[in-house]
């Protein structure tokens, strides 16, 4: 995590005015612990209507957050969700091992997501891409034993330089998607395939 944190934003890693999103299965929106997925589009409704011609199931869409560098952000909750990540053994309908999928609860990843979004916005790397001399050596002194570290780090335990304000600016919300918003209309539907969710496993992800 702090090897990620701390090397240079690749090409790909450089683009803003994207977003982060999480979805989940419409038929386990209910769950007590749904299977989450937590990825990148700078359109999320585009990309939901893509996941369903893929894959063939409706998307619950359960929020969105504006990122800058927002290939960087995903890489960044991908890794703080580690532990909690799981793997299809394969989807029926593309036979592709979709490998984005967390079992953790909508509160805690969208807290996450919050958390990052918010640092980057900080402009933590500068123009050439390299982390800012500052945030190098609060991160290279974390206690990575300690929990709360990346609260600690990003919510300003360390700063003598930023105010409380800019932790709550504007730009640190996100949407959470209402039924209107997150249901696709049935003219995407792909005609004539149907998937049948009880198809649908995981494994954990040992990779």
């Amino acid at each position: 995590m702090k090897k990620l944190l701390l090397r240079s934003l690749q090409e790909k890693e450089t683009k803003n005015g994207g977003n982060i999103y999480l979805y989940t299965y419409s038929e386990s929106y209910h769950d007590a612990h749904p299977y989450i997925k937590i990825g990148f589009a700078q359109d999320v409704s585009k990309r939901m209507r893509e996941w369903k011609y893929q894959c063939s199931y409706e998307a619950k869409v359960l929020g969105e957050f504006p990122a800058e560098h927002y290939v960087k952000v995903e890489k960044i909750v991908h890794a703080q969700l580690w532990n909690q990540r799981k793997r299809e053994k394969g989807c029926p309908a593309c036979n592709i091992r979709h490998k984005e999928w967390f079992q953790v609860d909508a509160m805690t990843a969208s807290k996450i997501i919050a958390l990052w979004t918010g640092w980057m916005r900080r402009e933590p790397y500068d123009e050439e891409g390299n982390i800012l001399d500052k945030w190098r050596v609060r991160i290279e002194g974390l206690d990575m034993a300690d929990p709360d570290c990346w609260d600690l780090l990003i919510k300003g335990l360390f700063d003598d330089d930023v105010e409380e304000s800019e932790l709550s600016e504007e730009g640190d919300s996100f949407a959470w998607s209402s039924d209107e918003q997150s249901e696709i209309s049935g003219e995407d539907t792909l005609e004539g395939y149907y998937i049948d969710k009880s198809e649908i496993s995981f494994s954990n992800d040992d990779e």
